[in-house]
């Protein structure tokens, strides 16, 4: 099977791409042709919904082969219910005509652009040139809404020379005409394309049946031209039949199509039927023996199944696959699984990883599941299809199995992404308590790091100490080490200055570090990380706010928002402090409130912490209440706050100018605002430093110490 790689896409499965094959008995049906050219030309969508076998899809071929320019096709499976793996396909379908956008979604997908936007950049990448986009199978998105919204988004934005093609045997909650405007969406159903007694007629004598009458055929089935062409009119003599089916066209299946075939020639379908496109090699790979023999047998039969031109390879009819499938299940448990084991073997050989884990998944091979889930969940994660790695985790990684170490890394990635601290130190304790915790460390930087990380968000430093002793020097070490400045003086002025950005996951960290410590220039960039793009987007609005460039933060604030990404940090401190620079109280007061929460549901005592730090900085600043600020700064600092020294810092900072407000110390504020510039001035931390200094200034005038009080605002 043809496949190609993608720019960190790992590989495509080619023939998802390719125009189907049309069959080599064909009936032309010029009434459908005329009506689809039209309709394409007219309008911006088609909207094709009916029932399998009505011709759909090959009322579309044979359209499309009018159009006179290029044509995107991607057929849809299963798997595509993954928002970021169906715009991986979506662009490589539209990158095969359209330059521009190879990589685009790759690209956009590390940036962390939410899902409907990528489609919207992939859709407008055609430009000024004309691409017919043709989504086949559009049923195998129902209930996945993410993936939804990316087809509407694909229609919303696409430019006028972008017509696009949707097929689709059921419903779904796609408002097309909100999207593509009322005047522009034609919508084709069962009616039009159901046979006319003239189309069934020359069908039937394509097939070589000479004995049914064409106009009760359609009368019979309603123009079905799957019935017609496979005599499913007949259906109640079929039920009861060889096949004992209850679905008429199973029964007709049974009795009428595979009833009639040699042992060896079913069996050879049945076995097969987990493939998309069967072909001698493919076929041998399931323990098919003789395959490519019986394929030729099999052309020589009047079969639903379409053969690429040429070749041996073929490809089955969806209802007719559907049925062999359904054959295949019925067999015993350890037969089928024996099968679908063979299936994901093959799918390894020939690089699709995903998919094979979803086969190993199924014939309940979890070793062979891990095996693959460990090379592509990575891949998995990269692109935000979060919903597909947690379902794998929760097969391959049970706490205390071998899979939860081997993927331990990726389960804790997966709780930094959805920024559930606790349950990234849940994990780690739980490995600690079945003997592996130390061994990860050793084995895996990244599995260590991200330990550490969720460690130092508990407040549970010495754990965080352990694990990075016991982790070969690597950048995600340096990266946690470098976080570990925030918390002492003496790492922060050691032996780890600040890590250059490795391109890995951990960078994130660093960039979180950097804003920080007030390295605002470094926090601006964007990285090349698809972590760091992701988890270092509040700290990119924070630099905008810091530096004074408010307008430009609030914009880049609210599409972040729209992507939910970091939604603890991003409401719980970022949010309420640009509010709070912006003035706008009630704002300011409404996102922190829906931080808090959010921070609460991380389980991170530092985000609480500094969460109750804008909090107070909320009440000095703008209600200009020194005592419910000096409340809250107590509360932090009876959590616990003072065990890391930038919390120490930031408690000092705003405790001074709440005394100076209440002017109920002096004494004390100079005493806390010294220990702040002397602390951030020590460790090289400059985020606050210039808000203390004047802080301490001001303090240091009241003394009546003017000397000080010049040498602080300097």
């Amino acid at each position: 099977m043809s496949r190609t790689r993608g720019r960190s896409a790992g590989l495509i499965i080619r023939s998802k791409l390719a125009v189907p094959p049309l069959a080599e008995r064909l009936v032309m049906r010029p009434r459908l042709n005329q009506l689809f050219s039209q309709l394409i030309n007219q309008n911006r969508v088609v909207w094709v919904a009916a029932t399998a076998g009505t011709g759909k899809t090959t009322a579309i071929v044979q359209a499309a082969a009018t159009w006179g320019g290029p044509i995107a096709w991607l057929t849809l499976d299963g798997t595509d219910a993954a928002p970021g793996r169906l715009l991986i396909y979506l662009e490589a379908a539209i990158a095969a005509h359209v330059p521009d956008a190879a990589g685009l979604a790759s690209s956009a997908l590390t940036a962390r652009i939410p899902h409907p936007e990528v489609a919207g950049l992939l859709a407008e990448s055609v430009g000024d040139e004309d691409l017919l986009l043709v989504l086949d199978g559009l049923e195998n998105l129902v209930g996945a809404y993410e993936a939804l919204d990316v087809v509407g988004a694909v229609v919303r934005y696409a430019p006028v020379g972008l017509k696009v093609v949707l097929l689709t045997r059921v419903d779904l909650p796609i408002d097309l005409s909100a999207q593509a405007g009322v005047d522009r969406v034609a919508t084709i159903g069962e009616e039009d394309l159901a046979f006319t007694p003239e189309e069934a007629a020359g069908a039937l004598v394509e097939a070589g049946i000479t004995d049914i009458d064409a106009s009760s055929a359609v009368e019979a089935t309603g123009g079905w031209v799957t019935g017609v062409l496979f005599e499913a009119w007949h259906s109640r003599l079929h039920i009861s039949g060889t096949g004992g089916e209850a679905d008429p066209l199973h029964g007709y299946l049974a009795s009428q199509i595979l009833a009639k075939l040699a042992p060896e020639e079913r069996e050879f379908l049945i076995v097969s039927s987990l493939l998309d496109e069967v072909t001698p090699s493919r076929a041998a790979a399931l323990g098919q023996s003789n395959a490519g023999d019986l394929l030729v047998r099999l052309r020589s039969h009047h079969l639903p199944v379409s053969w690429i031109s040429g070749t041996y390879r073929m490809r089955c009819h969806p209802r007719f696959r559907e049925y062999l499938v359904t054959c295949l299940e019925r067999r015993g448990k350890a037969e089928v699984q024996a099968t679908r084991r063979a299936y994901g073997d093959l799918l390894v050989t020939e690089g699709h990883l995903e998919e094979a884990v979803e086969q190993f998944l199924a014939a309940e091979e979890l070793d062979r599941a891990v095996d693959a889930a460990e090379v592509v969940i990575g891949d998995v994660l990269d692109r935000l299809d979060f919903v597909v790695a947690e379902r794998w985790l929760g097969y391959l990684a049970p706490p205390g199995s071998s899979g939860s170490r081997r993927l331990g890394p990726a389960t804790l990635m997966l709780s930094i992404a959805r920024e559930d601290y606790r349950k990234g130190v849940a994990i780690a304790d739980d490995l600690q308590a079945n003997g592996v915790r130390d061994d990860l460390a050793r084995l895996s930087p990244r599995g260590g790091a991200i330990m550490a990380w969720c460690y130092w968000h508990l407040d549970r430093l010495d754990d965080m100490r352990a694990v990075i002793d016991l982790a070969p020097n690597s950048p995600e070490i340096d990266a946690v080490r470098y976080l570990l400045s925030l918390a002492t003086r003496r790492e922060a002025t050691g032996a780890y200055p600040a890590p250059t950005l490795s391109g890995g996951p951990l960078d994130a960290l660093v960039m979180r570090v950097h804003y920080a410590h007030g390295r605002l220039s470094e926090v601006s960039k964007m990285p090349d990380s698809p972590w760091a793009a992701a988890v270092s987007a509040p700290w990119r609005v924070g630099a905008l706010r810091a530096t004074g460039r408010l307008t430009e933060a609030l914009e880049l604030y609210r599409s972040a928002d729209a992507g939910h990404w970091a939604p603890a940090w991003m409401h719980g401190i970022v949010g309420p402090e640009l509010m709070i620079d912006l003035e706008d109280t009630e704002e300011a007061q409404r996102v922190l409130a829906k931080g808090q929460g959010l921070v609460r549901a991380s389980g991170s005592v530092v985000f609480e912490w500094l969460n109750r730090l804008i909090e107070a900085k909320l009440e000095l600043r703008l209600n200009h209440d020194p005592v419910a600020a000096l409340n809250l700064l107590e509360q932090v600092e009876n959590a616990g706050g003072r065990h890391y020294d930038f919390i120490s810092e930031a408690l000092d900072t705003w405790k001074g100018p709440a005394l100076l407000l209440s002017r109920s110390d002096n004494d004390d504020a100079v005493v806390m605002l010294r220990r702040a510039v002397n602390s951030m001035t020590e460790a090289n931390r400059i985020l606050d430093l210039p808000a203390a200094a004047i802080y301490l200034a001001e303090a240091e005038w009241r003394q009546g110490d003017l000397t000080e009080s010049d040498a602080a605002a300097d």
